[in-house]
Formats: C-alpha cells, sequence, structure tokens
C-alpha cells in the first residue's frame, strides 16, 4: 500500500511540476505579446501625431466624418 502511495505521491508531483512549467511559459509569452502590443501602439499613436501635425485639416476632416458616422449608428440602434 505504501508503494502506492508513493507511486500517486510521485505522479501527483510531476503534475504538479509540468502545469507550473507550462503556466510559467504561458506567462512569459502573454507578457511577450503584451510588450509588442504597447510598442505597437506607442507607434500608431507617434504616426498619428505626426500625420496630425503636417496634414491639420485633413485629419480634422477625418474626424468629423468618423464622428458623423458613429453617431449615425449609434442613434439607429
Amino acid at each position: 500500500m505504501s508503494k502506492t502511495v508513493d507511486q500517486v505521491s510521485e505522479k501527483t508531483h510531476e503534475a504538479v511540476d509540468f502545469a507550473s512549467r507550462l503556466a510559467g511559459e504561458a506567462e512569459e509569452r502573454l507578457r511577450d505579446a503584451a510588450e509588442k502590443a504597447q510598442h505597437g501602439s506607442h507607434d500608431l499613436m507617434e504616426a498619428v501625431t505626426e500625420y496630425v501635425k503636417e496634414n491639420p485639416l485633413t485629419a480634422l476632416g477625418i474626424a468629423f466624418v468618423a464622428g458623423s458616422l458613429l453617431s449615425n449608428f449609434t442613434r439607429r440602434r
């Protein structure tokens, strides 16, 4: 009986170690993805800011049209 308990205990520890390793790897992948997304959004914001500085009237027109469309979509529902 003691041998069976030891085997079950060993398998349980192996399973916990495996799950812990997988969780650590998943956490690392999520952190990497979040960092990439943060850098991507920062780059996009810089590009938009630069475009607005170079083309203020066009940017204003785009913002107006986008706001009008959004207003129409939300009003109809």
